[in-house]
């Protein structure tokens, strides 16, 4: 009988694969049944159990969570992408409703002001995971393909961990081979306590996810120490960023 709230963070209560992203790694549009979820989760993860799985597992799975979900008092969602996605996906709740979080700033010593000029070279940079939804492979190819006189001129910069696991290890390991571009750095992972002089030596920040963000901390680190943030027009990357490149 006690109020229970439940903070939705991503996906997984309409989603197997939790990211909303079909067999082709391109944003799901048919999650709001669940007919493809078993050619999707059977072509992206080999395992026998989930190959074994019949349609009908996927339609209890949804059922069931709605089920435990309806006992919520409450269902907070940090971005009005979640909330809508949610929705279409059949989570149909009176309690249902958009709660934005902020972040901690202990680690920020100060914040940049606006009028600070850029550095030269411009600084650009990613920091985050380099899980394949990221889309750190769009900044990489953007980059690469900017003329030579304007790249000379920018410096790119990643910041994540290259040895998460075993997908992540080869895919980075590509991208050096691919991208060999004497601009772009591989910087390695960071700590939380490192992200202040990260920052301060950052022009612009790019978040280039391909998948539905809920509302990125990257995007809320980087404005809290001052930096524009170039982002995706996808999610909850939208809506954060603004042309003018303030949140």
């Amino acid at each position: 009988g006690r109020p229970a709230l439940f903070t939705a963070h991503d996906y997984w209560t309409i989603c197997p694969n939790i990211i909303m992203l079909n067999q082709r790694m391109k944003p799901c549009t048919q999650f709001e049944n669940t007919r493809p979820c078993r050619s999707c989760m059977t072509r992206r993860f080999k395992a026998p159990r989930i190959a074994l799985a019949g349609s009908r597992f996927y339609s209890h799975r949804r059922q069931r969570i709605q089920h435990e979900l309806s006992r919520c008092s409450k269902i907070l969602c940090p971005s009005n992408t979640l909330m809508s996605q949610l929705t279409k996906g059949g989570i149909q709740h009176p309690g249902l409703m958009y709660w934005p979080f902020g972040i901690d700033h202990s680690w920020l010593s100060n914040s940049k002001s606006p009028e600070q000029p850029t550095g030269q070279p411009l600084r650009i940079g990613y920091t985050g995971t380099l899980s394949q939804q990221k889309g750190v492979q769009v900044l990489l190819e953007a980059f690469s393909s900017l003329p030579v006189d304007i790249s000379c001129k920018a410096e790119l910069r990643i910041y994540g961990n290259p040895d998460a696991d075993k997908e992540t290890e080869k895919r980075v390991r590509n991208w050096r081979k691919t991208y060999n571009h004497p601009s772009i750095n591989f910087c390695g992972p960071y700590s939380r306590d490192q992200l202040a002089q990260i920052h301060s030596n950052l022009d612009v920040v790019v978040v280039p996810s391909t998948w539905y963000e809920n509302r990125p901390l990257t995007i809320l680190e980087a404005f809290a120490a001052g930096n524009p943030v170039i982002g995706s027009d996808i999610g909850g990357c939208s809506e954060l960023v603004s042309e003018s490149g303030a949140g």
